[in-house]
């Protein structure tokens, strides 16, 4: 029998996808990408269309590690 979810957490941090920060935690299924600059070289646009339009850019598909996020 699978064992059954005792939590749920959600994590919401401003202006990242989810690959961006746990993208590469084992067993998340998410996408490895390239490590990001810390802290960041620009701070982009905040509107949505600017996020659509940079969502598959080289640039902006950068991924923090667990030495960049504080707990």
């Amino acid at each position: 029998m699978a064992a059954r979810i005792e939590h749920v957490v959600i994590i919401v941090k401003e202006n990242h996808t989810f690959d961006n920060y746990l993208g590469s935690f084992p067993g998340a299924d998410g996408d490895v990408l390239p490590p990001a600059a810390n802290p960041p070289a620009s701070d982009p646009d905040h509107k949505r269309q600017t996020w659509m339009r940079r969502q598959n850019d080289t640039v902006h598909r950068v991924q923090y590690s667990q030495d960049d996020i504080p707990a």
